[in-house]
């Protein structure tokens, strides 16, 4: 899933700066950023085959862009 993630971002230029994942592969965080957005991306693994992942997109610590999250 993470992989898919990341292809997305490729594809709408988001740059990944920061990746990290629980040892036994359950969870990963990604942090990427465009121009002033920094989203953030939380995969965690349900029960199989289920996945969830939140993203979120904000242009300051007060400002969410739910839009480009969604996108």
């Amino acid at each position: 899933m993470a992989r898919a993630v990341e292809t997305t971002f490729s594809s709408m230029d988001i740059a990944i700066t920061e990746r990290s994942r629980k040892e036994d592969g359950s969870e990963t965080h990604l942090k990427a950023k465009k121009d002033d957005i920094e989203v953030n991306v939380d995969i965690t693994r349900d029960q199989s085959p289920t996945t969830k992942i939140q993203v979120t997109a904000r242009r300051n610590l007060v400002d969410y862009d739910r839009d480009y999250a969604r996108d």
